[in-house]
């Protein structure tokens, strides 16, 4: 994810999410580690997202408010939060 992703967001802790984002549907890993990566779907992820895709952009370019999130927007399992998410995407 290069200069996007900041896996100090985090604050050391690192997590592996399945994202599957909607219109369109499609489905992906993020590593959260050392650095932020896209990789495949994970086979026991941390953490599943489900959201529009284009939540999913705004997301990742830091232009996402909690009071802009959609209900469609899930995030299941306990190891992180939206709030941690926008965390590693502050934006530019």
């Amino acid at each position: 994810m290069g200069f996007l992703g900041k896996a100090d967001g985090l604050g050391g802790r690192e997590a592996t999410v399945e994202v599957r984002t909607t219109d369109p549907e499609r489905s992906f890993g993020l590593e959260i580690r050392d650095a932020v990566r896209l990789t495949g779907v994970p086979g026991a992820p941390d953490a599943v997202l489900t959201a529009p895709a284009e939540w999913w952009l705004r997301l990742v370019s830091g232009r996402h408010a909690p009071e802009h999130t959609p209900e469609g927007v899930r995030l299941t399992g306990d190891a992180l939060t939206l709030d941690d998410l926008r965390a590693v995407f502050p934006g530019f």
